[in-house]
């Protein structure tokens, strides 16, 4: 009977755990692509303040 009342509580305690799990996951991806849109999107200003000749200068000879 001990045994038993043991798995059962086991159980809870996993399923408790796999919920946190699959919320803390869900969170890592939407902060994962945050973090991609914020960096491509800050690579994107770089570079265009470089093909438009603004922050750095083309050697003209």
């Amino acid at each position: 009977m001990a045994v038993y009342a043991w798995r059962a509580r086991d159980r809870l305690t996993f399923a408790a755990v796999l919920a946190l799990t699959t919320a803390q996951t869900i969170f890592s991806i939407a902060l994962g692509v945050m973090a991609v849109l914020i960096t491509g999107f800050g690579i994107y200003v770089v570079s265009s303040t470089m093909w438009g000749d603004r922050w750095y200068p083309r050697n003209k000879p």
